[in-house]
C-alpha cells in the first residue's frame, strides 16, 4: 500500500535532515512504513536542522489527514466518536481513530498487548458509537491523571491526546457538549479541556453545571477566538484556564494542565489540613470530665449554631480560646476563616489598623492598603481575646460594626460590609469597668448577649489527674522520650497545688518534669522548686514539712500495718526505710532526698553512711 506524496512531504519534515525514520513516535497510531521515500540525503557539511514546533504541527496533521482520507469509507471513524485509551488492568496503549483491520496496532514498551481494533478484541463498544473504546481507566480507580478534551477538531483534539498521553496522561476525547456532560455526569475526575464553540452548545454554559458535578475539576477553556471579555466571563464562571488556539497550542495546553493538576494537589492538601483541623478543635477533644466542664460544654452548644456575640469569662489560662475555637469549628461556619487577636500584645498606635485595616497613605508608612482582621474574617469568627484591654476610644468602632456590620478602613470615607461572628474574652470583671467609666456599657451589653464562665483548674473535680495524663503524653511524643508516668508523691504534689495559671501553667510544669527527669517515674524532684515549696506553704493540713505526704495519711497507715506494740518498727528501721524511699524516689539524688524529707545534708550523709552507703541501701539489703 502507498502513501500520497504529500504525507510522505509530511513525515519526511518531521525528523532532522540526515536522521532515521520517526514514523512510530510521530503518529498518534502505528502507520504502515513509508515506502520509496525520495528524501535526500544531506552533505557532511550541512548540519542538522530540527523541524520548529509550527512545522512539526502542521506536519503531524498533514500526516494525519493524508493516512485517514486513503482509508476505506467503511473502516472511518465516524466523526464524533469518542477515542479512549485501552488500559483497565495495565498501561495504556496508543489507539487513533479506527484503521484497517489488517493494520498492527503498534503500541509504547511500557503497555500491554494489544490487539487490532478491527478484531474488537480488548476493546469494549457503546452501543450509540460502534468505533468508540470505553476501557477508561477513571473508573477503575487506577492512580493515574485524567483529561477530558471536549473540541469538536478532530485533528487537533487527536493531536493533544497524544501529546498529553506521551506525558504520561490518561486522556479522553468528546466531540460536542452533550458527550462531555456524559463523561462529568459518569464521574470523571480530572481535568477538562473545553473548546468554547461546539457545535451543540456554547462551552460557557457548560462550566457552571460541571463545577456542580465534581468541584474538583478544574476547567480550561479553549478557543481560537479569543477575547479579554469571553476570559473574564470564563474564570467568573469557575474555570480555571483560558488558552488561545495559536500554533504553540500544545505547549501551552501542556503547561496549563500541569498547573491545573497543581493547583488541585494543592487545594486537596489545604482541604485535608482544614478537615484535620476542624477535628482537633471540637468540644469533644478538649480534656475535661468534671461535672463543671460537662455542664459548659452543654450550654455553649445552645449557641454553637447561632450568630449572636459570646462573651467568655475566666482567669488566665482556663481555656478560653479553645472553647471560641471549638465554637467556631462546630458550627455553620467552620469553612471560614477563624481569627484571633490579642487586644493586649498589640501597642494602641496600631491596633486600630490591625483591626479595621488602612488605605495607602493614610499615615507614615502605609505604603500599600491592608485589611484588618475584620475583613480577614468575612463569612468567619473573630476572637477578641483581652478585650477589656480595648482602649476607649476604639470601643466606639468595635460597637459600630457590631450594630451596622460595616467597617472602615483608617484613611478611607466609605465602610465595606462583613458577615462576622464575635467572641470575646476578658480574665477582667468587665461589670465593674462599666461602673467605673473604663468599658462603654453599650458595648459590653452588645457583646455579652451569652456571657459564659470558665472555671479555673482548681474548681474542676478530677480533670487535674486527667490533664497530667494527657500532657505527659504530649510532652514525651515531643522529646521522643519513652512514656512517662507520675509517682504518687508527684501526684499529690499536683493535686494540692492551686495553679493560679490554670492549665496552661500545668503544662508547663508536666513539660519540665518531662525534659528534667531521667527515670520512667516523674519524682517530686523533677517538679519545679516553686510548685513544690507553694505548696508546702499552704495551711497545713496534717502533712510534714516536705509537702509530700500527709500526716493524717500516715498516721491511717500506720493503723492499718501495726495493729499491736510489738509490729512497731524501731525507729532507727523507719529512718532507714524513709532514707532508702527517697533515694529511690530520688535516683540517688542525696540533697534532693534531703530536702524533701526535711533533713540537712550533713545529717542524711551521716546516717547513710551509718547504713552501710548509699548503693546499699539502693540494692534493697538490710541497713547494716
Amino acid at each position: 500500500m502507498s502513501v500520497a506524496p504529500s504525507a510522505r512531504s509530511a513525515h519526511a519534515a518531521m525528523r532532522p535532515i540526515g536522521s532515521p525514520s520517526a514514523a512510530s513516535t510521530m503518529a498518534p497510531c502505528a502507520v504502515p512504513r513509508l515506502q520509496g521515500s525520495t528524501r535526500q540525503r544531506s552533505s557532511r557539511s550541512e548540519r542538522r536542522r530540527w523541524p520548529s514546533n509550527r512545522e512539526r504541527t502542521r506536519s503531524i496533521i498533514a500526516l494525519w489527514r493524508s493516512v485517514s482520507s486513503s482509508w476505506p469509507e467503511s473502516e472511518r471513524a465516524p466523526s464524533g466518536c469518542v477515542v479512549r485509551s485501552v488500559a483497565p488492568a495495565g498501561p495504556i496503549a496508543t489507539i487513533a481513530p479506527r484503521a484497517p483491520a489488517s493494520w498492527p496496532i503498534r503500541v509504547r514498551a511500557s503497555a500491554t498487548t494489544a490487539t487490532p481494533s478491527g478484531s474488537g478484541a480488548g476493546v469494549s463498544r457503546r452501543s450509540s458509537c460502534p468505533h468508540s473504546c470505553t476501557a477508561s481507566s477513571w473508573r477503575t480507580g487506577l492512580p493515574e491523571r485524567h483529561i477530558l478534551i471536549i473540541d469538536d477538531e478532530p485533528e487537533l483534539s487527536n493531536l493533544l491526546a497524544y501529546r498529553l498521553r506521551k506525558q504520561g496522561y490518561s486522556v479522553v476525547t468528546a466531540s460536542d457538549g452533550a458527550q462531555g456532560r456524559h463523561e462529568v455526569d459518569e464521574g470523571f475526575d480530572g481535568i477538562v479541556l473545553l473548546d468554547l464553540r461546539l457545535p451543540d452548545v456554547d462551552g460557557l454554559d457548560l462550566v457552571e453545571p460541571f463545577m456542580r458535578s465534581n468541584p474538583d475539576i478544574r476547567i480550561i477553556i479553549m478557543t481560537a477566538h479569543g477575547s479579554v471579555d469571553a476570559a473574564v466571563e470564563a474564570t467568573r464562571r469557575g474555570a480555571y484556564d483560558f488558552v488561545e488556539k495559536s500554533e504553540d497550542v500544545s505547549r501551552r495546553i501542556a503547561v496549563a494542565v500541569k498547573n491545573a493538576f497543581d493547583n488541585r494537589e494543592m487545594s486537596s492538601r489545604v482541604k485535608e489540613l482544614q478537615d484535620q483541623v476542624t477535628e482537633k478543635y471540637q468540644f469533644g477533644r478538649i480534656v475535661a470530665r468534671s461535672p463543671e466542664m460537662q455542664k459548659l460544654f452543654e450550654t455553649l452548644h445552645h449557641v454553637r449554631d447561632s450568630k449572636v456575640t459570646v462573651l467568655l469569662q475566666g482567669e488566665s489560662g482556663t481555656g478560653k480560646e479553645l472553647v471560641a475555637r471549638a465554637l467556631h469549628y462546630e458550627g455553620p461556619r467552620h469553612k471560614g476563616p477563624f481569627v484571633a487577636l490579642n487586644c493586649a500584645g498589640i501597642p494602641e498606635s496600631l491596633l486600630e489598623s490591625e483591626l479595621f485595616g488602612h488605605e495607602r497613605g493614610a499615615f507614615t508608612g502605609a505604603i500599600a492598603a491592608k485589611k484588618g482582621k475584620f475583613e480577614v474574617a468575612d463569612g468567619g469568627t473573630i476572637f477578641l481575646d483581652e478585650i477589656g484591654e480595648m482602649p476607649f476610644h476604639l470601643q466606639a468602632k468595635i460597637l459600630r460594626v457590631i450594630q451596622e456590620r460595616r467597617v472602615e478602613r483608617v484613611g478611607s470615607t466609605t465602610g465595606r460590609e462583613v458577615d462576622v461572628r464575635i467572641i470575646s474574652a476578658t480574665h477582667r470583671n468587665l461589670l465593674e469597668m462599666v461602673h467605673e467609666k473604663r468599658f462603654r456599657d453599650d458595648l459590653y451589653y452588645r457583646l455579652a448577649v451569652f456571657p459564659v464562665h470558665l472555671p479555673p483548674l482548681r474548681e474542676r473535680t478530677g480533670d487535674t489527674a486527667l490533664l497530667t495524663s494527657h500532657f505527659l503524653e504530649k510532652a514525651c511524643h515531643e522529646e521522643k522520650k519513652p512514656l512517662m508516668t507520675m509517682s504518687p508523691a508527684a501526684m499529690r504534689i499536683l493535686e494540692r497545688y492551686t495553679f493560679p495559671g490554670n492549665v496552661r501553667e500545668l503544662e508547663n510544669i508536666i513539660s519540665h518534669a518531662v525534659v528534667v527527669g531521667a527515670g520512667p517515674l516523674v519524682s517530686i524532684s523533677d517538679i519545679p522548686l516553686s510548685v513544690v515549696e507553694a505548696v508546702r506553704r499552704l495551711p497545713a493540713e496534717g502533712r510534714d514539712d516536705s509537702g509530700a505526704e500527709p500526716a493524717q495519711s500516715v498516721d491511717h497507715i500506720f493503723e492499718m500495718m501495726f495493729q499491736t506494740l510489738e509490729e512497731l518498727p524501731s525507729i532507727e528501721h523507719l529512718e532507714a526505710a524513709l532514707i532508702t524511699r527517697a533515694l529511690k524516689l530520688t535516683d540517688g539524688n542525696i540533697p534532693q532526698a534531703a530536702r524533701a524529707l526535711g533533713m540537712s545534708r550533713p545529717t542524711i550523709y551521716r546516717r547513710i553512711k551509718d547504713l552501710g552507703g548509699k548503693d546499699h541501701l539502693l540494692q534493697g539489703l538490710e541497713p547494716s
